[in-house]
């Protein structure tokens, strides 16, 4: 987590708070889908955050995040296939928490129905009135202010992204799934999802990898 370890019993209103905490960061082994076609750039420049590009998704990414999952890396690269052509490549990174965020997917479902008190009121008080892609829109245009949020991310829905370009020296190893694997994966990204069918991606990943 990176969380910071807090001194305890520690009551001071004019030191700055960076001398009473020490911020930790984690390295995380995650996985990105893409198409082929896309390949040979990546490993030599790194995964690059689309930045000017259009988004590939009707509700358009951050253009400054590359999105990463620790279970549906298959699902994200057949999609990627279906606009760019090419074969379905499942990428396997290692990142700092440091870099990483939460998913605005995961944003907008783990506050779905809040009830609104005087302590969340303000927080989010912007959400009230608006459907689902609105609500999304407004979590990826805010995803700063929720970065604490990345490690609830990844354990409930599995997802999150890394702020910038991960680089070439951050790929561990990559593969092109054969089709009896891509058959095993048609899943839903939702948190009820995860939930019950998380141990069943993982597998899915490791056997990818090491069919």
């Amino acid at each position: 987590s990176a969380h910071p370890t807090k001194i305890w019993n520690c009551h001071f209103s004019s030191i700055p708070l960076q001398k009473f905490y020490k911020f930790k960061t984690m390295k995380h082994i995650l996985y990105h889908g893409t198409s082929s076609v896309h390949l040979d750039k990546i490993l030599e420049s790194g995964l690059v955050p689309r930045y000017n590009n259009d988004s590939d998704w009707e509700c358009a990414s951050r253009p400054d995040m590359i999105y990463l999952t620790s279970a549906y890396p298959l699902y994200f690269a057949e999609h990627s296939i279906t606009n760019h052509g090419g074969e379905p490549v499942v990428i396997e990174v290692e990142v700092d928490s440091a870099r990483l965020y939460p998913d605005e997917d995961f944003l907008e479902q783990a506050t779905r129905g809040i009830q609104y008190s005087e302590t969340t009121k303000d927080l989010y008080n912007d959400l009230q009135g608006l459907d689902m892609a609105q609500r999304t829109e407004y979590f990826r245009d805010s995803l700063e202010l929720h970065k604490s949020m990345y490690d609830r991310s990844l354990t409930r829905l599995g997802n999150c992204c890394h702020k910038g370009i991960i680089k070439p020296k951050r790929i561990r190893r990559y593969v092109i799934p054969d089709m009896s694997i891509r058959r095993m994966s048609d899943p839903q990204i939702h948190m009820s999802n995860f939930k019950f069918m998380s141990h069943y991606y993982a597998d899915l990943i490791h056997e990818m990898f090491n069919k």
